[in-house]
């Protein structure tokens, strides 16, 4: 299991740096850097796609008044960093049709709000590899500008943070394929024995 130390270390490897022995001393400017960006990278990384170790499941509560685009208002549960299913709908893009995220609220036309959402964690134990890789990229550009001055390559770093979120992303889509398939079968057989239940009855 990474500790955040280990995931500053990834950090610190992309730039050609010599490791540290913990995110958390404040004794260098290389290691107050660290830990000053670390959740904000962990942030960056967690709001890009549905993380599975990030996921959480919420009923949301009416808030507040929807303004005059909107017909409701709920809270955002705390830590809240992206909507992932809403109602049942899988969302691919923040910006839709379904619902607007607004300061601490979520607004949308529905009456009820049922949401699958990533939630930010420190808890280093949880994280996939490939969230592990994401963060590490975003970190390093992130503390680049610091350490190294002038000489830190940021586009470099953010491509190989663009390539991790995309590994990432090509794992999770074949996953929610497979599991499609699973609840295809699953479905095929509960109608299967409805069929034979409804004859052999």
């Amino acid at each position: 299991m990474p500790s955040k130390t280990d995931i500053a270390n990834s950090a610190l490897d992309k730039i050609g740096q010599t490791p540290i022995a913990d995110i958390t001393s404040t004794a260098s400017s290389k290691e107050r850097a660290l830990l000053r960006n670390f959740e904000s990278a962990v942030r960056e990384a967690g709001e890009r796609m549905p993380w599975t170790c990030l996921t959480k499941f919420a009923d949301l509560v009416q808030s507040g008044t929807a303004p005059f685009k909107w017909g409701y208002s709920f809270s955002k549960p705390a830590n809240f960093l992206r909507v992932n299913r809403f109602n049942q709908i899988t969302i691919d893009h923040q910006v839709n049709d379904h619902f607007q995220c607004v300061d601490r609220f979520i607004l949308t036309d529905a009456d009820t709000a049922q949401i699958e959402y990533n939630e930010y964690n420190d808890n280093t134990g949880l994280y996939t590899p490939l969230f592990v890789e994401a963060i590490a990229w975003s970190l390093a550009a992130k503390v680049a500008p610091t350490i190294l001055g002038g000489a830190g390559d940021i586009p470099t770093l953010m491509q190989g943070f663009e390539s991790a979120i995309g590994r990432a992303a090509t794992v999770d889509g074949h996953q929610r394929e497979d599991i499609n398939v699973i609840n295809q079968v699953i479905q095929g057989s509960r109608l299967v024995s409805a069929r034979r239940f409804s004859t052999n009855g």
